[in-house]
């Protein structure tokens, strides 16, 4: 963290969408502002802001936003809604990881390491191409670049 910087006044809400609460947590910990996270995912900061109390965010906009993070969303589905034989195969795999130690400590490390830093040009992270929402706020964003240029 950057000395200069003052400590950041995000706060993690209680009660909110737990998505939302991991953007909050992630903003506090890369003390990161709100207007830098609108300027690098594209969603407006009123929608961010909104994350904390009246509404739950929608996918587009969450993995936009997770995306500045380098952070990314997968389906994961329950074990039992896998085939049988699909279930007993990771089930044998998960127990050769539960007695290899040094496989398991790999796995945590993997799992608690930072992830990926955001894109080295500065752009902001891309949306999900679904056809909508891309656009969002471009011409706003454009004036504010071409302020700060």
């Amino acid at each position: 963290m950057n000395t200069l910087q003052r400590p950041s006044r995000i706060t993690i809400p209680a009660r909110c969408n737990p998505m939302a609460r991991l953007v909050f947590c992630l903003m506090q910990r890369e003390n990161m502002g709100y207007a830098e996270l609108e300027w690098r995912s594209g969603i407006l900061l009123s929608t961010i802001k909104s994350w904390r109390n009246h509404s739950t965010p929608s996918l587009l906009s969450i993995e936009a936003v997770l995306g500045v993070f380098g952070y990314r969303l997968l389906p994961c589905p329950p074990l039992a809604g896998l085939p049988s034989d699909v279930a007993e195969q990771l089930d044998a795999i998960g127990q050769n990881f539960i007695s290899d130690d040094a496989a398991l400590a790999a796995i945590i490390s993997a799992a608690t390491a930072p992830p990926a830093p955001p894109r080295p040009d500065g752009q902001p992270a891309p949306l999900a191409d679904y056809g909508r929402g891309i656009e969002r706020g471009t011409r706003r964003f454009r004036r504010q670049a071409e302020a700060v240029a």
